[in-house]
């Protein structure tokens, strides 16, 4: 699937004139999991020889993710334009499960875009924590699809076709907020999201660690609250060391007294 997925990715950009592009993957503010891959491309200014083969392989593309490997897939394909949407979601009933699911999914060597996954729920009394980490490998794939082999003319039309196109790599946990990302976050109905553009030169990363507040307090009550209980926790360690001083200087003057001191 990887081959799959990322030829899909590079093809548009091989033969079209001008393509965009969003892989996105994660757990959206209903508790779905999803995995979708969005895809715009024109190729007006291929030959009329590779028009029709150009739509046909999209029309052949979308067919094979709605019936092989279950996407729900949207389309809208001309003579020289194809507007793809396709989605794969499982519902979940908690963000902990939705989480598993995406795991799944993405850890699936039939399903998944990616040469690496890492994920990890991180649980907590008062927040708990969602951390991924994905990689996508664009620019191997496009090195070993040398272009040296294709004519001069090609191999500048497709190199140019490349540089005028663009993928964005997506990726959403749950989260009142980001407590790490490689990148700069945004958080928007419970989800916190970090994107990159997929570069053709080098892998793309992206990690995220989206934390959620399970306790109903805000970051700042808690931090009071626990200043609070340190406080105490000072007082209290205070006065047991008063009082085990008072009790040794009792017993020391108890030791120390004589015996004639004492009423028989």
């Amino acid at each position: 699937m990887k081959k799959i997925f990322i030829l899909l990715l590079i093809l548009p950009l091989l033969l079209c004139s001008c393509a965009t592009g969003n892989i996105s993957c994660g757990v959206d503010g209903e508790n779905n999991a999803f995995l979708s891959l969005a895809l715009q491309a024109d190729w007006s200014g291929a030959t009329d020889d590779m028009k029709e083969e150009i739509r046909q392989g999209f029309i052949a593309i979308a067919d094979h993710f709605e019936n092989e490997l279950g996407f729900e897939v949207h389309k809208t394909i001309t003579r020289v334009t194809a507007d793809l949407d396709m989605r794969m979601v499982r519902p979940a009933a908690t963000p902990e499960e939705a989480f598993r699911e995406l795991e799944t999914i993405l850890t699936n060597e039939a399903l998944t875009p990616f040469t690496e996954v890492n994920m990890q729920a991180v649980p907590g009394n008062h927040f708990s924590g969602y951390r991924a980490e994905v990689t996508l490998d664009a620019a191997g794939f496009l090195s070993a699809m040398s272009l040296d082999h294709f004519p001069a003319s090609l191999a500048q039309y497709i190199t140019q076709s490349i540089t005028d196109s663009q993928v964005i790599l997506q990726l959403t946990l749950p989260g009142d907020e980001a407590a790490a990302s490689s990148v700069t976050p945004t958080l928007e109905n419970g989800v916190v999201t970090v994107s990159s553009p997929v570069s053709f030169t080098e892998t793309t990363f992206l990690s995220l660690t989206a934390a959620t507040n399970v306790s109903g307090e805000t970051s700042e009550t808690l931090e009071a609250e626990a200043k609070s209980i340190q406080t105490r926790i000072w007082i209290f360690g205070g006065l047991l060391v008063l009082f085990a001083a008072g009790l040794a200087v009792s017993i020391f003057c108890i030791r120390e007294k004589d015996p004639s001191d004492y009423d028989w």
